[in-house]
């Protein structure tokens, strides 16, 4: 029947892909009464943002969570639109909660090691050395522990951990940005430099803003020391 929920789920899906996003939000709205469950709640939810109802959104997603309590799924997805929303410690309570139903959630250990690692550096690194034993050889498990143990003052141990990242994934813009990041902890700045033009020659990346500023201080600073030594 055309009103099944799997042909209507397919259909808002469509009208999605095709711009339609009223059309598809209304059709998605249908499948979720018709068969609510994860995944027709967060493509609901996802659809209320594509069309700015970013309130409607996280409503209908703490809704769910609030019925469904033990729901990973909604959960993990709950705390990355709260981080979006900039409610970043109702976002970790999110993430606590995964780990609470799931204690080696992966995503749910990285993910609190990165949002924790400037306001409560231990802590997070428990969760990043915890993410890194379950998931040893992922490049953005390794990312985290590397930038957590710099934030713990462990300099030297985040060199070493983002040249394990660097050897997994070694094209990544975002991982060359940490590991300038940790050269200019260490005093490398030629170093740090040469990183930081490596990672800005590459696609764009979430960080891409703050290496565009940090690239010429880091290049005044050295004009700095070079005036000093012939000085």
């Amino acid at each position: 029947a055309p009103d099944n929920a799997d042909v209507l789920f397919l259909k808002g899906l469509l009208a999605s892909v095709e711009g339609k996003g009223e059309t598809a939000e209304q059709v998605l709205q249908q499948v979720f009464e018709k068969a609510p469950n994860t995944k027709t709640m967060l493509a609901l939810a996802r659809q209320q943002w594509a069309i700015g109802q970013p309130e409607s959104a996280l409503a209908l997603q703490e809704q769910w969570v609030k019925e469904h309590p033990d729901d990973v799924v909604a959960n993990l997805a709950l705390s990355a639109t709260l981080v979006k929303e900039g409610q970043t410690d109702r976002a970790l309570e999110r993430l606590k909660a995964v780990l609470e139903t799931d204690p080696k959630n992966v995503i749910a250990l990285n993910d609190l090691a990165w949002y924790l690692k400037d306001k409560d550096p231990q802590q997070a690194l428990d969760y990043a050395r915890r993410a890194a034993e379950l998931a040893p050889d992922a490049p953005q498990v390794l990312d985290t522990l590397a930038m957590v143990q710099l934030a713990a003052g462990q300099v030297d141990k985040a060199g070493d951990t983002m040249a394990r990242a660097l050897l997994k994934s070694p094209g990544s813009p975002s991982l060359i940005y940490h590991r300038a990041l940790i050269e200019e902890k260490k005093g490398n700045l030629s170093k740090a430099v040469e990183l930081l033009e490596s990672a800005l020659k590459k696609s764009s990346f979430p960080e891409k803003a703050d290496a565009e500023r940090l690239l010429p201080e880091l290049k005044a600073q050295l004009a700095a020391q070079a005036a000093d030594e012939q000085g």
